[in-house]
């Protein structure tokens, strides 16, 4: 319901494009998108005042006030914000993995490396 409110306060404005000619065929699509738009305009009004009078005989009308849906959407946006947190966290400690697994292959590399370094000195010291 809140979101209907919402959207209500956002797009109840009809649309208004100018026509001079209403036999001319593009002022006629713009007369007739008109047309439509007001007629949902007034439908989505009159559904959302008749709900709203439903929610008023049930005492909770109340609970319809900008506070409320202000309160409703920072909760929203907290677990939105939570949630993306969460996940940065979650990719962090993947790649803290990766940083390690890679580390520990280099050790390896570098001590296999070593290893042939000084293999090589031998056998041509020793020649």
């Amino acid at each position: 319901m809140n979101h209907l409110l919402e959207n209500y306060r956002n797009h109840n404005e009809p649309l208004k494009i100018e026509t001079t000619n209403p036999y001319d065929p593009s002022d006629l699509i713009a007369f007739k998108i008109n047309q439509v738009y007001v007629d949902v305009n007034k439908k989505f009004k009159s559904v959302l005042m008749n709900e709203f009078e439903k929610l008023k005989e049930l005492g909770k009308a109340d609970e319809l006030t900008e506070l409320e849906i202000i309160k409703s959407d920072q909760k929203q946006v907290l677990q939105q914000a939570e949630a993306l947190a969460k996940k940065a966290e979650d990719e962090a400690k993947k790649a803290q993995e990766k940083m390690k697994k890679a580390a520990k292959e280099l050790k390896a590399a570098e001590e296999k490396f070593i290893k042939k370094k000084e293999t090589f000195k031998r056998k041509y010291d020793l020649e």
